[in-house]
């Protein structure tokens, strides 16, 4: 099937809705299916073998759509709430600044024009706080890729290939 024709069939798979941030976002995972670490740990002393994707890195290497989508610095425009963001990374940082009041760093993130920056930008947010952030950050990337994954079809449809594969950034 060609990359159109899969993108086509899986149209009614994912709604082309933006969630609210102070929502909950659904993933579309089965219930039993590992959401975050500690899911993930529980179910495997529980005898579960998971398949694991690894990824690195975020630079389109050719033709063919890969991994490298998965990445949060992957260059994939999307709009949540509003405000367009040019990468996950850039959506991150600025509802971290958002999360802790600093609305002047969300837009400084915003019109940055790469994510090493927006990362940079991300660590001087005014009144962070480590215990809140750990709290609100799987939330916040959840509605990020959420919105980045339902907007690009084309990496939505790598997405879907995965199925219940637990993906892994492997960086160095």
């Amino acid at each position: 099937m060609s990359t159109a024709g899969l993108i086509e069939s899986l149209e009614p798979v994912v709604p082309q809705v933006e969630k609210q941030r102070a929502g909950s976002v659904k993933l579309g995972l089965m219930e039993s299916e590992p959401q975050d670490v500690t899911a993930l740990q529980r179910r495997m002393e529980s005898g579960w073998t998971p398949r694991f994707l690894f990824f690195w890195g975020h630079t389109p290497g050719g033709a063919v759509l890969g991994k490298e989508c998965l990445s949060q610095w992957y260059p994939a425009p999307f709009t949540a709430n509003g405000d367009t963001y040019a990468t996950a990374e850039h959506d991150m940082m600025a509802q971290k600044a958002a999360l802790f009041g600093d609305p002047q760093a969300a837009e400084r993130i915003r019109a940055c024009s790469h994510p090493a920056e927006a990362k940079e930008l991300g660590r001087h947010v005014r009144d962070f706080d480590e215990d809140r952030w750990v709290e609100n950050r799987f939330q916040i990337v959840a509605a990020g890729s959420y919105a980045k994954f339902s907007q690009n079809p084309e990496l939505r449809a790598f997405l879907l290939t995965t199925r219940s594969r637990v993906l892994v950034e492997a960086s160095r």
